[in-house]
């Protein structure tokens, strides 16, 4: 399974599929063409909502976008729990810390925003912990 690190080859293809400029796709996302180029030569990511505008913009699914998930996979999609947390300041954070990956991997029967809110939860306060000593 790819991953992350052909993001910006995957993001390139498909802008140029549908024939579109980096500027286009700037303005679809609302950053500036400079970013785009930065994104596609994977030298980094956009924001959580701004992958989900790219997937929109673009005909694909934010599944392919970072995973390279083909849509006709048996792989099994992104949820839409997934989809709305991305969009949330959790969402962000994850991205910024990345996470996502992580997250990805993770499988549940009916997996909600509030649990991947939590996730993040007790990874940030997992950082922010000490790790403790063991007794002698």
């Amino acid at each position: 399974m790819a991953g992350l690190a052909e993001f910006g080859e995957r993001l390139r293809h498909l802008r140029e599929r549908q024939a579109l400029t980096q500027e286009d796709l700037a303005r679809a996302t609302g950053t500036n063409a400079g970013t785009v180029s930065r994104w596609e030569r994977s030298l980094g990511h956009p924001q959580a909502v701004q992958l989900v505008q790219l997937a929109e913009t673009l005909g694909a699914s934010v599944d392919y976008l970072l995973r390279g998930i083909d849509p006709d996979s048996n792989a099994p999609p992104l949820t839409a729990a997934f989809h709305d947390f991305l969009r949330t300041e959790y969402g962000r954070i994850a991205q910024d810390r990345q996470w996502i990956e992580l997250l990805l991997s993770i499988r549940a029967p009916n997996p909600t925003v509030q649990l991947y809110k939590a996730i993040v939860g007790g990874l940030l306060i997992s950082e922010d912990e000490p790790t403790p000593r063991p007794k002698k």
